[in-house]
This record gives C-alpha cells, sequence and structure tokens, in this order.
C-alpha cells in the first residue's frame, strides 16, 4: 500500500488542529464532547494541550492497565520523570505528587471523589472512552452532572471515537460537540475465509505486526498456541486485563521478527499499539450479563461500533489492514453495544451510590434503570447485610464498596 502526500500528517498534529475550537468552546461551555477518530491522540495529546488551558488536568480511564500506561507514556512524550507532572491515581496503587499537574485515574467513583476534594476551580476533568458505557462510567458521568447542577466550577471534555454525541450533549444540556474528521492513515479491510490463526499467519508471513482480538485468556492461549505451532517466525504475546505493567510494557517493544500481540477486549480502545500493521478480529467479545435473574459470562458478536474501533487499532503510523473473521452478517449485528447498565446486575452499583452519599434515585443516569432493578438491588444489599434496615450501609457494606 502507498501512502499518499495527504496522509503522512503526524498523529499530535491531527489533533494540534483542533485547538483553537476546544478552547473556544471551553471559555464558553462547561462541559465539551471531542469525537476524533480511534488512534488520532485523544487519550494522550488532548490532555497535555489542556494542560495550556488549566493548571490541573485529571483523565479517566475504564482499565488499570491503560491508566498506568498512559500516564507512563505521556510522561516519556513531555520529557519528565513519571510521578513529576504527570503521574497516575487507581485504587490500589497510585504515582504522583503535589507538583503533579496532569493525572490519570481509573473510573471508579471513589477515587474520583477523592480527586475532587483535592481539586481547586481551574480543573478540567477528561472522561476518556464514554462509549463503553460501564457502570462506572454511568455513575461517573451521571455524578459529574449532579455536581454541574449544583454549581460546582470545573470543566469536563469526554472523548470517545464512536458515541451517541448529539444525545450527550442533550444530557447535559447543550455541551458543545467538535467532530475532529478525518484519520491519520489508511486501513483497509480484507476477505479471509479462514480463523484467526490462519489470517494472523497469512499477515506475519508478510513480515507484518499483527493485533489479534479474540474473547478471552482461553482465546489467547489457543490462538498463540496455533501460531506457534505453524511454520512462521513471530514473537507472540498476550494481552489482558490481569497482567501486570511490567508485562504489558512487551506489548510496544521492537523485535527483530513479526510481532503478534493476541488481545482480548482490552487492547480496543485507550491503549495504542502504534506499529500495528494489520488487525485480525474474531468479531467476538465476552461479558458478564444478567439473564433471568442469574450473572453470567456470554460470548457475543460486537457491534459496528466496536468493529470500527478494533479496526483503528491499525493505521497508526502507517497504511493498515483489517480482517474481520466473525461470518454474522454485518446486517445483523447492533450498531452500538448493549451498555452495561442494561446487562449487570444493579446491586454493586447502588452500593457505590449510597456510600457516596446519594440516593441511586436522584441521579440522573445517561441510560436510567428501571425503578424497579433499583429497588431489587437495594433489598439484595439488605440481605447481605450491605445495608441495614433503614438502608444505610454497615461497616461490612463500606468494605465491600471499597473492593
Amino acid at each position: 500500500m502507498e501512502t499518499t502526500e495527504a496522509e503522512v500528517v503526524h498523529k499530535s498534529s491531527f489533533m494540534e488542529r483542533y485547538r483553537d475550537p476546544i478552547f473556544h468552546a471551553l471559555r464558553t461551555h462547561d462541559v465539551v464532547i471531542v469525537v476524533a477518530p480511534t488512534g488520532s491522540g485523544k487519550s494522550t495529546d488532548i490532555p497535555i494541550m489542556l494542560l495550556d488551558f488549566a493548571d490541573r488536568v485529571v483523565v479517566t480511564q475504564p482499565r488499570r492497565i491503560a491508566t498506568e500506561s498512559l500516564a507512563y507514556h505521556v510522561a516519556m512524550k513531555m520529557g519528565t520523570e513519571l510521578g513529576d507532572v504527570v503521574g497516575f491515581q487507581t485504587a490500589f496503587r497510585e504515582n504522583r505528587s503535589p507538583d503533579t499537574r496532569l493525572i490519570y485515574c481509573t473510573d471508579g467513583i471513589e477515587v474520583m471523589r477523592q480527586l475532587h476534594r483535592e481539586a481547586d476551580s481551574d480543573t478540567i476533568y477528561v472522561v476518556d472512552e464514554v462509549h463503553e458505557w460501564s457502570l462506572n462510567l454511568e455513575l461517573l458521568v451521571a455524578w459529574f452532572k449532579k455536581q454541574l447542577s449544583e454549581g460546582k466550577p470545573f470543566k469536563l471534555v469526554l472523548l470517545s471515537a464512536t458515541l451517541e454525541a448529539d444525545r450527550l450533549a442533550e444530557f447535559f444540556g447543550n455541551a458543545e460537540v467538535i467532530n475532529c474528521e478525518g484519520t491519520t492513515f489508511r486501513v483497509e479491510e480484507e476477505t479471509h475465509k479462514g480463523g484467526v490463526v490462519s489470517a494472523a499467519v497469512r499477515f506475519l508471513r508478510r513480515g507484518m505486526n499483527v493485533l489479534v482480538f479474540v474473547p478471552g485468556k482461553h482465546e489467547i492461549r489457543e490462538t498463540i498456541k496455533g501460531i506457534m505451532n505453524s511454520d512462521v517466525r513471530a514473537k507472540c504475546l498476550p494481552f489482558h486485563a490481569e497482567l501486570s505493567s511490567d508485562d504489558v510494557q512487551w506489548i510496544f517493544e521492537a523485535f527483530d521478527e513479526p510481532k503478534c500481540v493476541v488481545a482480548t477486549t482490552i487492547a480496543q480502545t485507550s491503549l495504542t499499539i502504534p506499529d500495528i500493521d494489520a488487525v485480525v478480529d474474531s468479531g467476538l467479545e465476552r461479558n458478564a450479563e444478567y439473564v433471568n435473574g442469574v450473572e453470567g459470562l456470554y460470548t457475543r458478536p460486537i457491534s459496528l461500533a466496536e468493529k470500527e474501533q478494533r479496526r483503528g487499532r491499525a493505521g497508526r503510523t502507517k497504511p493498515g489492514l483489517y480482517i474481520d473473521c466473525l461470518k454474522t452478517p454485518l446486517s445483523e449485528r447492533p450498531f452500538f453495544s448493549k451498555p452495561a447498565i442494561e446487562r449487570y446486575d444493579l446491586s454493586g452499583l447502588a452500593l457505590q451510590i449510597l456510600v457516596a452519599g446519594y440516593e441511586p434515585e436522584e441521579l440522573a443516569f445517561f441510560h436510567p434503570p428501571a425503578m424497579p432493578r433499583i429497588q431489587e438491588a437495594r433489598k439484595t444489599l439488605v440481605e447481605l447485610g450491605f445495608l441495614d434496615t433503614q438502608e444505610r450501609p454497615t461497616v461490612l457494606g463500606l468494605r465491600a464498596a471499597s473492593l
């Protein structure tokens, strides 16, 4: 694939084009929604840019690995030690100091409330990967809306490549939406009749670095085993949420042979591996889901929006290739995934809200749950001993919420 002159645009210069519109929107609105292509620098370049607008920038990430790795890479990019100007905060680990101005943090409400208590009015909060709509994100967005409705002075920036931006803007009372159009490099889709192993081997034989998406750890092991049993030379690396931060750093390294990163959905957002040439997609993901009163793990086809997220993992620094191995026709796949608040039991969410000092019924959620489900969650928490008979958190409930 040849690279056209128009495509030779460095990622950071891509987001730099939108500095003035973003800053103008922040001067006139409390909430700004930025929609930008996958791999365009939303998670790294926009937070750095915002340091020119505010004294402090707090960026939420849906996963611990993304939180720590992004802080590490942004610190390197800014030429500073991690924990100095750039740091991170998760539920169990932190590396920051009084001089830290850019903080990456996980999206749990307790971490955010702690950072919010420390902040002054010249703080911008950035909620990244909003399209995922996990339970944490639902609660975080509802909490921010309540804080703003109470007149708390801060700015909020919501980032995503694929979300219902106009509907979210209306939810926040006509927030400003900035669409960053275009992409850095083309990603072409190739057809393939086999599975992920044969597709990955096909690219690896061409000397390409490959990212493979599969539903879970078992599929990661089986995929790596299948690739290693072929006659192709490649460095195969697993990538899932249970890895340590040190183990994750290997996926960013260059090797003397082609690299194949086999990952779960964790590689779909936030963390971009810059030297990926091709993406091989099983088209599947595994999530917890609440079905007929029982929560279990189910493997489902990904949505079309998630397909675009995965496809965008290629083409970061050069033209890329993408193979969709799922045989389900596109017309039979949903455009957006079902939000977690509609899939999960709500007992944990209700407990977090009550421990934070709010009533679940008084928060406005982007995807509002039916009230009978909230009442059922309260009943469950009382039965577990997490709430007393007046539905106040017990000592056991406080400990459970902290986990």
